[in-house]
């Protein structure tokens, strides 16, 4: 017989620490939170009612939780009381569990497990975390405050940035000797999502097998971290931008960490410095300067329970050079698991290899006897963007090792989907990628059949896979018919309208170094009333929410006139208390004496207003909105044509998620310089921008705006480059736009 020995107990003086022993696993309220006593109305002791007591106390106070499964019921979320929903922890608590194998706190899908607010500190020990939804950040924790993690395992929660962990604000956040695994990030951040201005490390800590709908799989930092000791792999997300690791601003250095990734892709994406703190292996791809060795991926095991310890790790294998990689000056005294680091320099990542102590895993065959057909793990169905290629990872197992069995994949609709004959790899020990890439320019669903053979049987595994955003079609006839002094440009127009029309011109055949135009998908026109005199080449370009169509005809124009100016060049823009804007003057044509700057509330509107300068830059004290605009000079009496357009967000609200995906236009080259110009995606606006650019044989550049606004210059180097663009604000990074290709000549 249980009995509970609620009224002879003592209640704790004010300040004085308490420590609760939770002896119930339902999810019920404290009856009278701040009396010192935990008890339910059923005089239990619950871990929401301890949470709530310890909340309601002074001083450090500790919470027991024994061995058992411990589910929330009780629905309701955005409140910070405790009553519902998470766990809010808004004093100084410890929770302290029987050991992450054992003590498991689950939402079951209610909302987040736990959330320590501004002000808050709290320390989570060996406890299992899982089953957090919360539709928003931080699908297992989020923190504003102080935050350690201690031999825990944040595994099967989802969120949108920040699937296991969320930091943000001024909160620090201490992670060490845990497992962050199998959670789901909707937006970016797959395992981890640090946003925080305050120090963030992590320690002896196991990041793998995370996803992210968006981009960037396992760990996203803002404003730096220091990361030792730690394994980060196999994460996966549906974009190209670090898969496993991305630093997005201040300084993030590496020690003694591994980096793995099998898929296709930046394994590391660094738009903010990542330290080569030393002791760091990656595999799959270099990690800005640390280099691929593939052996590290191939002599690591499976992520598993590695005996003596209670949540998940990668085990060394023989031949790892991780083996022995790492700076002493770095080394923990143990593990992830408590097993003691040996040697002169301990071993890399959160697993130490000790043949004395824990012998060394090899891969185990599915014992599936004679006669049985391998296994192949479930493959979900896919949702494709036009054009873009994913990586879809899948395992396999047999009565043969893994490496000697063979993949194949074949679908159902070989237009969509041409090239699966050689899409299928494996690592040996069965862990597996389909390279999924769709033909150009085409949309709609094909049945993929993934297939795995030991030379005898067989076994199939089918999904759907969808491809969406198809790029529209290129405008078909395009005419240029002198007007007086100037040209108007008309095009046949597509059915349904695209989002716009992009007008890419020169000075030279196939050149496109004057000012791109943007026209509203509507019209089928443009007007440059008035150029300097010469020969002019023009082509019409479709923009869908799929991104560029090809290029139409080209076709020409001679222009005989005097005294007019050419475009104004390089026009960027961004908002602070208001609106401003800075060009450089024309190429061509007579010199300006005079700038306008028109404003509107859509492409080419001019439904704001305009203003003049002498001058090449302008600010004006407009009011929240969203605003276009574009510049032309005048001389002699005669207004030249304009510049390209620039979208420029003026007081825009808090962001809730981060950028969608702009669409990258045609690209303006002159002067050694590129002119980018894109359209913003929907949603949060940006704060600012990242335009990537890449050259066949070196690393990503990445040039970072200072503005909001949608273009940027770049002094370019000659060469064949592709680029694309990605917005940025408080919520995270956005979805990356579509791809364009440029060439600078010497």
């Amino acid at each position: 017989m249980f009995v509970v020995f609620v009224a002879t107990l003592a209640a704790p003086s004010l300040g004085q620490a308490a420590t609760f022993t939770v002896n119930s696993t339902l999810d019920a309220v404290d009856a009278a939170p701040g009396d010192g006593i935990c008890a339910t109305a059923g005089a239990v002791c619950t871990l929401r009612a301890a949470i709530q007591e310890a909340n309601a106390l002074a001083g450090t106070d500790t919470i027991v939780v024994p061995a058992g499964t411990y589910t929330l019921t009780r629905a309701g979320k955005n409140e910070n009381a405790a009553a519902t929903g998470d766990l809010d922890i808004t004093s100084t608590v410890i929770v302290q569990g029987a050991g992450a194998d054992v003590t498991t706190v689950t939402a079951a899908g209610l909302d987040r497990v736990f959330e320590v607010t501004a002000g808050g500190n709290a320390t989570l020990r060996g406890l299992r975390i899982t089953g957090g939804n919360p539709t928003a950040n931080g699908g297992g924790i989020i923190t504003a405050g102080t935050l350690v993690v201690d031999r825990c395992a944040i595994t099967g929660n989802t969120g949108s940035l920040g699937g296991g962990i969320s930091n943000s604000g001024a909160s620090t956040i201490t992670i060490t000797d845990s497992e962050i695994s199998g959670n789901v990030a909707t937006s970016q951040g797959g395992g981890v999502n640090l946003q925080a201005t305050a120090a963030k490390t992590l320690t002896n800590v196991t990041v793998s097998g995370n996803s992210a709908n968006n981009a960037v799989g396992g760990i996203i930092i803002f404003n730096g971290a220091t990361i030792t000791n730690v394994t980060i792999a196999s994460n996966t997300d549906v974009g190209s931008l670090g898969h496993n690791l991305a630093s997005a601003s201040g300084t993030t250095t590496l020690r003694n960490t591994l980096i793995v990734t099998a898929q296709a892709g930046d394994n590391c994406y660094t738009a903010s410095p990542v330290t080569d703190g030393g002791g760091n292996f990656a595999a799959g791809s270099a990690c800005q300067t640390i280099p691929a060795t593939a052996a590290v991926a191939t002599n690591l095991g499976p992520r598993t329970v590695n005996s003596p310890g209670t949540t998940a790790t990668h085990a060394l294998l023989a031949g790892n050079p991780a083996i022995g990689g790492g700076l002493a000056a770095f080394c923990p005294s143990a593990d992830q698991r408590g097993v003691t680091r040996v040697g002169a320099a301990c071993d890399s990542g959160a697993y130490q290899f000790s043949a004395a102590a824990v012998p060394t895993p090899t891969p185990t065959p599915t014992p599936t006897g004679p006669g049985v057909a391998p296994a192949i793990s479930t493959i979900s169905d896919q949702m494709l963007q036009q054009d873009t290629a994913v990586s879809i990872p899948f395992t396999i197992s047999g009565a043969i090792i893994a490496y000697a069995l063979r993949t194949s994949a074949t679908t159902s609709n070989p237009t969509l989907f041409p090239a699966l004959a050689s899409s299928t790899s494996c690592d040996p020990l069965g862990h597996c990628t389909l390279l999924l890439t769709p033909a150009d320019g085409r949309a709609g669903s094909g049945i993929v059949t993934v297939t795995v053979s030991d030379g005898t049987l067989q076994t199939s595994q089918s999904f759907t896979a969808t491809v969406a955003l198809v790029r529209p079609s290129a405008p078909g006839v395009v005419l240029a018919n002198v007007v007086g002094s100037g040209v108007t440009v008309t095009w046949s127009g597509l059915d349904p309208p695209p989002v716009a029309y992009a007008i890419t011109w020169g000075r030279s055949n196939g050149a496109a170094n004057l000012p791109m135009q943007l026209v509203p998908g509507s019209a089928t026109r443009f007007d440059f009333l008035a150029l300097p005199g010469g020969t002019y080449f023009f082509r019409v370009y479709a923009v869908g929410a799929g991104g560029l169509s090809g290029a139409s005809p080209q076709t020409d124009a001679i222009v005989t006139s005097s005294g007019v100016p050419g475009p104004p060049m390089s026009l960027q823009g961004g908002a602070g208390s208001g609106l401003s804007a800075n060009w450089a003057a024309p190429t061509i044509g007579a010199t300006p004496i005079l700038y306008e700057m028109q404003l509107g509330t859509s492409i080419n509107s001019g439904d704001v207003g305009s203003v003049t300068t002498p001058g090449l830059s302008l600010s004006s004290g407009l009011g929240a909105g969203t605003y276009w605009i574009r510049t032309r000079a005048a001389a002699g009496g005669s207004n030249g044509a304009w510049s390209s357009s620039v979208q420029i967000p003026v007081g825009a609200a808090n962001c809730s998620s981060a950028p969608g995906a702009p669409t990258m236009l045609p690209v303006t080259t002159a002067s050694g310089q590129v002119g980018f110009n894109w359209i913003p995606g929907a949603g949060s606006a940006a704060d600012s921008y990242q335009v990537q650019i890449k050259l066949v044989g070196i690393p990503t550049f990445v040039l970072n705006t200072s503005t909001n606004g949608s273009s940027a210059i770049w002094d370019a180097m000659a060469g064949t480059f592709s680029a694309r663009v990605v917005g940025v604000n408080a919520c995270g990074i956005g979805v990356v736009s579509n791809e364009v290709d440029f060439t600078i000549t010497p």
